[in-house]
Formats: structure tokens, C-alpha cells, sequence
């Protein structure tokens, strides 16, 4: 079978597509891999941390301190309260 001209500026077109496609696709990538270096770099700086895995733990490990404040800081409120019915039944018998 002989190749006719059309079949080849059709190949040429698809070609001309797919190279298009190509160099899109690679600058998305690149600026994606840029964009991930600068959200590294903010994390170091912030946070001393560079990877997601270590954001996340870094993050429960602040959860968990925040989960012992708040008991604790209900803990102080309930023994305040505690004391201060215990100061007005006091001051109600006198």
C-alpha cells in the first residue's frame, strides 16, 4: 500500500498535537515540582518539617497537647467551681 500525501500531513497533524500536548503537560509538571519546592521550603521555615508524613505527625502531636490543656484547663475549672460552692454553702451557714 502506498502512503499518499494526505495520510502523511495527517500523521504530521497528529504529531504536531501530541508534541503540543507534550510540552504542556511538562511545564504543568515543572511548575508543580516549583510550586512544591517553595511549599517545602515554607514548611522548613515554618515548621522545621519538609515532608507531608512529618506535617502530619507534627500536627497530632499538637492535637494531642491541646487535648491535654483543654482537660486539664476543665479540670481547674471544676475544681474552681467546686471551691466556690464550697465557699458559699460556708458563707450561708454563718
Amino acid at each position: 500500500m502506498a502512503v499518499t500525501t494526505a495520510q502523511i500531513e495527517a500523521l504530521q497533524k497528529r504529531h504536531r498535537t501530541l508534541e503540543q500536548e507534550r510540552l504542556q503537560l511538562q511545564t504543568r509538571r515543572d511548575l508543580a515540582q516549583e510550586r512544591l519546592r517553595e511549599i517545602q521550603a515554607t514548611a522548613k521555615e515554618q515548621y522545621g518539617v519538609t515532608s507531608l508524613d512529618e506535617l502530619r505527625a507534627l500536627r497530632q502531636s499538637w492535637d494531642a497537647e491541646n487535648n491535654a490543656n483543654l482537660e486539664q484547663f476543665e479540670k481547674s475549672l471544676t475544681q474552681l467551681e467546686q471551691e466556690l460552692q464550697s465557699f458559699r454553702s460556708g458563707e450561708g451557714r454563718t
